[in-house]
């Protein structure tokens, strides 16, 4: 029987299934692997100690709860987050002060959502979305701090952020847009559909597509009427992914779209020309 050092070792391997063979056994050990998980802890490796922690976001035991405050101070960024997240799942809340002054030092965009979301799984909701509503508005962050966080308001799913997700959505910056309007359609938010069909107008073609494809998501039959306008654009809206695939224009995605719909997709017909045919 492999013993519990043997499956310590392995949560670092290589191979997929062995890690997570060994992080199941280990888990399903619960209370008697804690102490060489806990010793575990002492290690020059990130990877290890990252393990390690995530293990004891599944094992409850109180007997892990001081390790894991020491490694809200360690040199490892994601240590630190891990480490939050798992002091939160045990609701461990003297933490709390702590993680918060974390989150307000980190300067990291990810381990700073998984502070973030412990703090959240702590109870602080409201401080939460205060705090990330200033990460969504304030120039001082950049813009991989907001991709990071607005991906974080969506995933908490509270209706109390709408309002923030639409004044993000209407900014159309650059990988933060999108997630905002993932989470307004999680709401059933209709107040994005009448900027995207104003969005049809956009001289770019690849915007105008973009908006036909969200509009089609919305589902909203207010776009029909409006997306029939563009059956015949044959401007190219995004090239394909491969060499040799075909591009897309923005007609296609119309076409798609209206299909997706359950409505006519084809453009109208010319009227026919009257007259004497030339021989």
């Amino acid at each position: 029987m492999t013993n519990i050092q043997q499956l310590i070792d392995q949560i670092t391997s290589q191979d997929t299934k062995t890690r997570d063979a060994a992080r199941s056994a280990l888990v399903a050990l619960g209370s008697d692997a804690v102490e060489p998980l806990i010793a575990a802890l002492d290690t020059p490796s990130d990877w290890q100690r990252k393990g390690v922690i995530t293990l004891f976001q599944q094992i409850k035991d109180k007997r892990v709860i001081p390790p894991l405050l020491n490694c809200l101070k360690d040199k490892d960024a994601l240590v630190r987050g891990f480490a939050a997240l798992a002091l939160a799942e045990q609701q461990e809340q003297s933490a709390l002060p702590l993680i918060q002054q974390l989150v307000v030092e980190e300067s990291e965009p990810f381990p700073r959502s998984y502070l973030l979301n412990a703090v959240d799984k702590l109870g602080e909701r409201g401080w939460v979305i205060a705090y990330t509503a200033r990460i969504l508005t304030e120039d001082t962050f950049t813009n991989t701090d907001r991709q990071a966080t607005v991906q974080l308001v969506v995933r908490l799913n509270d209706p109390a952020t709408a309002d923030l997700l639409l004044d993000v959505f209407k900014k159309r910056e650059p990988g933060v847009s999108d997630h905002a309007l993932q989470g307004l359609r999680a709401f059933n938010d209709e107040r994005p559909v009448d900027i995207l069909i104003a969005q049809l107008q956009d001289e770019n073609p690849h915007r105008r597509a973009a908006a036909i494809v969200e509009l089609g998501r919305f589902g909203d039959k207010r776009a029909i009427e409006p997306i029939k306008a563009l059956l015949g654009d044959k401007a190219i809206a995004w090239q394909g992914d491969h060499p040799g695939e075909p591009s897309t224009t923005v007609g296609q995605a119309a076409r798609d779209t209206l299909k997706k719909l359950g409505t006519e997709s084809e453009p109208p017909s010319e009227p026919k020309k009257r007259g004497w045919k030339l021989w």
